[in-house]
């Protein structure tokens, strides 16, 4: 599932990929922005298969979670989880990016080359402002609505992008262009920034945790199957602790049921008694008479 082992493979892995990064919400607002997400994750698993480049998700539903699903096998989808974690959805390699969702969502805003927005609200616009002050490219699609239409103070720069002819951005904007055309449009849009960029990313090699002396890396298979061995064990032990209670309940009901019939045979012997010593004369005739 991982890629590097050492941290010289995880630098020189991290230069030689060029990276393009999912920016929207856990929900779509509207169905066609979700046929053009699947689209545009097709149309770049078809052009980019064995040219260098990933696409990044934080293993989020809705946005990420459709264009994970749409991008042809998976091979080129990489879903940055915090430790312990698993993605929500089955597309992609899972990766450990961080010891919790804050450190991932840092790593996630420091490591793209490009990033696509998908309508979004106050959050996308937030990051889609950051990366682009670190100078990563941004393509809004912005007939999808939201933050990538330009609410929310979505940056300006990325609403008149030099990248596109005018042509190109009044088709890709345009709600009256049919999706899988739009789809065409935006990976070709993505091919001129991936280009722009070069074979090698920009980004320094050397990405650091916040508050760690560590590097974050990309784990290796070993590493991802101690994950989920220990998520799955968690599973476990919550199960067998649950069975545990409900044979203990069982036990208690089962005791409290058994002391109430022995306590209503044993009323039931003392009454039979009692009579016996009452009316011990018409006992013996009753007994002598049978």
């Amino acid at each position: 599932m991982g890629e590097g082992r050492g941290s010289g493979d995880v630098r020189t892995r991290l230069a030689a990929r060029l990276r393009v990064c999912i920016l929207g919400g856990t929900a779509f607002l509207n169905n066609e922005s979700a046929d053009l997400v699947k689209e545009l994750a097709s149309e770049l698993h078809k052009r980019f298969s064995g040219d260098g480049v990933i696409f990044i998700t934080c293993g989020q539903q809705g946005v990420q979670e459709a264009f994970a699903k749409g991008c042809g096998d998976g091979s080129l989808v990489r879903n940055l989880l915090a430790q312990g974690e698993i993605c929500h959805f089955r597309a992609g390699q899972d990766i450990v990016a961080g010891r919790d969702a804050d450190q991932v969502k840092k790593f996630f805003l420091d490591v793209g080359d490009v990033y696509i927005t998908v309508e979004g609200g106050p959050g996308v616009a937030q990051d889609a402002r950051l990366v682009m002050a670190r100078n990563a490219s941004v393509l809004a699609l912005k007939r999808t609505g939201g933050a990538s239409a330009g609410k929310f103070d979505f940056p300006q720069a990325a609403l008149t992008p030099d990248f596109a002819t005018e042509e190109q951005w009044e088709l890709l904007c345009s709600s009256a262009t049919p999706v899988n055309k739009a789809a065409g449009i935006a990976a070709d849009l993505v091919s001129v920034l991936l280009q722009a960029r070069g074979r090698a990313s920009t980004l320094p090699l050397t990405l650091e945790m916040s508050n760690s002396d560590s590097l974050v890396s990309w784990p290796s298979t070993s590493t991802m199957t101690s994950v989920i061995y220990a998520n799955n064990r968690r599973k476990w032990t919550i199960a067998v602790f649950i069975v545990a209670i409900l044979v203990i309940v069982i036990l208690v009901i089962a005791g409290i049921l058994y002391f109430q019939e022995s306590s209503k045979k044993d009323s039931t012997e003392t009454q039979a008694t009692q009579v016996e010593l009452v009316f011990p004369e018409k006992t013996r005739f009753l007994s002598w008479n049978s």
